[in-house]
């Protein structure tokens, strides 16, 4: 019975709450790694049933996937829940050059990996990399953590160069560019042009599939850095088929 279950289950909250009021501090419960739960699971598991998941009572933090909002199988998570969308990284601005990294961003980037690894045991030129770890992702962080984990898996023992990370870069630019369609580059070559998205089904897709990047401040979006680098989209920039 879902309503005896949410019932037992605060119960447990509120036991937990007190334990922590000495502490004056309260419990956030994380579902965390949705994005890599099956769509039909998470639809039929949180969204179609977020009504149960709002009366518990605690805090609690849900991390879906961008498809969850942009193409919903049934109901968009905006509907369920109070929906934040975390931009990428702003690693530069609207105005600047495609090749411009912030140094702000930069240092935000080399800060978080230095968390991670020895920055000098791993890359040969350790800020030259950050660098391009920074322009290659567009900011998204899953994807800067995808392209220095291909360069080290590619080349370990040995020190990482900026040429393992292009390489690397290239081989996720291919990955999304192979999740376009013919018709997409088109649209691609004009949302980098403008930075402006529209509501339709192609610009969703490409969103949900991080072809296309959000960018917060002066709300805007881009391609992905890795796509604009790969030959087929450089192709439809010139106008060849």
């Amino acid at each position: 019975d879902p309503r005896d279950l949410v019932r037992r289950v605060n119960l447990l909250l509120d036991a937990v709450h007190e334990a922590l009021a000495p502490r004056q501090a309260r419990l956030c419960v994380v579902f965390d790694n949705l994005e890599k739960t099956q769509l039909e699971l998470v639809d039929r598991a949180l969204l179609a049933r977020s009504d149960e998941f709002r009366r518990l009572r605690t805090n609690a933090v849900l991390f879906f996937n961008p498809a969850c909002e942009y193409s919903p199988l049934s109901t968009p998570a905006s509907r369920a829940f109070e929906v934040i969308n975390v931009p990428v990284l702003p690693v530069r601005f609207p105005g600047d050059a495609p090749d411009f990294i912030r140094p702000e961003a930069t240092a935000a980037i080399e800060i978080m990996l230095a968390h991670r690894l020895v920055l000098d045991a791993v890359f040969e030129q350790p800020k030259a990399c950050v660098e391009a770890l920074a322009h290659l992702s567009g900011g998204h962080i899953r994807d800067m953590l995808t392209i220095a984990r291909r360069a080290v898996e590619n080349v370990e023992p040995d020190k990482v160069t900026l040429a393992d990370i292009r390489k690397a870069g290239i081989w996720l630019g291919r990955r999304r560019t192979s999740s376009l369609r013919p018709e997409d580059f088109a649209r691609a070559v004009e949302i980098h042009a403008t930075n402006r998205i529209l509501d339709t089904d192609q610009d969703r897709r490409m969103l949900k599939n991080s072809c296309v990047l959000p960018y917060d401040g002066t709300e805007w979006w881009d391609i992905h850095p890795c796509i604009v680098d790969d030959d087929l989209f450089r192709a439809a920039m010139r106008g060849e088929d």
